[in-house]
């Protein structure tokens, strides 16, 4: 009888801890006030968490990819191959042997009113620290930046499946 008298008390105060603490949703609702500046200017369409990895999450390893990318835009000569190679091979002592959880990735897309009273879509993601507190990274998934580090992702992704495949 005495067990039954553990096992119900534990029980207890299990369900109570766990009706204390905040769901999923309110955690998720918390988040898109503390990344949005101003909300009360934005109609949030949807809010979703994720979790992130390195490197393909890491600031510092978009930062690179980005610097790469520009790099690749401009005409090629060969000082600047060199350099292109450089980062390359910095990137490529990022990645290291497999992914790395650092965070979450909670991504927002909002409407608002711009400057021309148009109403707009726009989709902001945030890169935060294992105990959703710190910002590591903001991006505008609009952004022509965001946008080339992508592509140059999906690129690394297809010819990684490539190479495994063969």
């Amino acid at each position: 009888m005495r067990d039954i008298g553990k096992i119900l008390l534990s029980v207890f105060i299990t369900a109570s801890i766990i009706s204390c603490s905040k769901s999923y949703i309110d955690r998720k609702d918390d988040l898109a006030g503390i990344c949005l500046t101003d909300p009360d200017k934005y109609e949030r369409i949807v809010t979703s968490i994720d979790s992130a990895y390195a490197p393909f999450d890491d600031p510092v390893f978009f930062e690179k990819t980005l610097e790469i990318c520009k790099m690749s835009v401009r005409e090629l000569d060969d000082s600047l191959t060199l350099e292109v190679q450089r980062c390359g091979q910095e990137l490529i002592g990022m990645i290291g042997p497999g992914y790395r959880f650092i965070g979450y990735k909670v991504t927002q897309d909002y409407s608002l009113f711009d400057e021309d009273s148009e109403l707009v879509t726009e989709r902001k993601i945030y890169v935060l620290d294992k105990d959703m507190v710190n910002i590591y990274a903001e991006y505008d998934a609009n952004s022509m930046d965001y946008i080339m580090v992508h592509a140059m992702y999906n690129l690394w992704h297809e010819e990684t499946l490539k190479a495994y495949n063969n």
